[in-house]
Formats: C-alpha cells, sequence, structure tokens
C-alpha cells in the first residue's frame, strides 16, 4: 500500500506540474491530445486538485509520498500524524489568503484558479460575518499561531523581539 501511495503522489505532483488551464476533464473528446503529460489522469488529477485548493494543492503529493514512504518503510505512522496535519493547516490558510488577495483584487481568475473552492469558501464565510479587516486579521493571526506553534516559538518572545528590534530602527533613525 506504501508503494501505491508514493507512486500516486509522484503521478499527482506530475501531473498538477504540467497542468492546463485550459483542459477540463468535462466533454473531452475521444481523440483530444492532452497537454498533461499524463494525458486523461493527469487533467482528471490536476483539475481536482486545483479545484479543491488550488496552488497550494502541491500538498497533496507531498503527503502522500511521505505518508506511502512512512507506510513502506514500516516506520510508526504516529510520526508522520502531526507534521502532516501542519502540512494540510499550512495549505488551507495559504489558500484563503490567495482568495483574500484575489477578493480584494476583485480578480475572479485569481481567485478560481489560484485558492481553491475551499479557500473561497472560508473566506466568503470569514468575510460574511467579520467584513474585510476582520478576515484579514484572523488570516493574520492563524498564520501567526500557526507559524509558532510549529516551530514551538513563543508568541509573546516573537513581538518582544520585534518590538526591540523595530524600537532600536527608530531611534537609529531619529539620533
Amino acid at each position: 500500500f506504501g508503494l501505491s501511495l508514493i507512486l500516486f503522489g509522484i503521478l499527482s505532483f506530475i501531473s498538477l506540474f504540467s497542468h492546463d488551464l485550459t483542459e477540463q476533464p468535462f466533454g473531452l473528446p475521444l481523440n483530444y491530445d492532452a497537454n498533461n503529460y499524463l494525458g486523461y489522469f493527469g487533467i482528471y488529477i490536476s483539475y481536482y486538485h486545483f479545484f479543491i485548493l488550488g496552488y497550494t494543492s502541491i500538498i497533496f503529493p507531498l503527503v502522500f509520498t511521505l505518508l506511502g514512504f512512512f507506510l513502506f518503510t514500516n516506520k510508526d505512522i504516529k510520526i508522520i500524524f502531526i507534521p502532516a496535519i501542519y502540512i494540510f493547516c499550512i495549505g488551507i490558510i495559504f489558500s484563503t489568503i490567495m482568495s483574500f488577495f484575489a477578493d480584494i483584487s476583485n480578480n475572479l481568475i485569481l481567485n478560481n484558479y489560484f485558492s481553491g473552492i475551499i479557500g473561497y469558501s472560508i473566506l466568503t464565510f470569514l468575510k460574511h460575518f467579520l467584513g474585510i479587516l476582520g478576515t484579514s486579521v484572523i488570516l493574520l493571526l492563524s498564520l501567526i499561531l500557526l507559524i509558532t506553534n510549529m516551530f514551538k516559538i513563543s508568541i509573546y518572545t516573537l513581538f518582544k523581539t520585534i518590538y526591540d528590534w523595530s524600537k532600536k530602527i527608530v531611534f537609529k533613525f531619529y539620533s
């Protein structure tokens, strides 16, 4: 099963790498010459990856390959569980942030292709209840919390370091 996941992860990465925005799996004729390196399989895989998370869907092949490697080498699967959760959270947050920037710029093409349906749905929910300012604060705080939790950084120490650094710059500028 591990080798199957590794193979699927590698094939997913290749199909994402050769994704063509003009190719959709619906209504393709039987004699269609696909631009994707993996043909029809690549069109389907890359289309649905981009539909779900947009450009941050690169996390799927990464997680499949890591999980497959751990299963293939009979290592404890619990080791990869927390990093896989972090990878998925990073993908979802960045998908939502890309949708946020696409929404601010009023660019529907960016919103459809960069963020995916998950990022767009989360952004729509947040923007509906919190407005644009509240959404930006929530996205920034969630990114800070994820990074500080992932690298075991104290939030107080982080903000104190930023404050001390900015204080030095201001004193150098005014003295």
